[in-house]
């Protein structure tokens, strides 16, 4: 698999600029860089069913989720 994280996937540079999750007047959560106010949503939601496909392949049996990057300059 490939150890790059989901917003590089997506096209976002390194350093990647701010993103957060907002809740929409209707209630769904989405994702936006707030400097310039792209909802990144799509892309991301696109990003992470291909990935889970990919992952199913290998019948896992558990997946680490991490709450921070890994430091600048760091290789897995």
């Amino acid at each position: 698999m490939d150890p790059r994280c989901p917003e590089v996937e997506i096209g976002l540079g390194v350093p990647r600029p701010t993103i957060r999750r907002e809740r929409s007047p209707e209630g769904s959560v989405r994702l936006v860089m707030p400097s310039s106010g792209e909802d990144l949503t799509r892309r991301m939601n696109e990003f992470s069913e291909e990935r889970v496909e990919r992952l199913l392949r290998f019948d896992p049996c558990g997946y680490i989720l991490k709450k921070t990057p890994p430091p600048a300059g760091w290789s897995a």
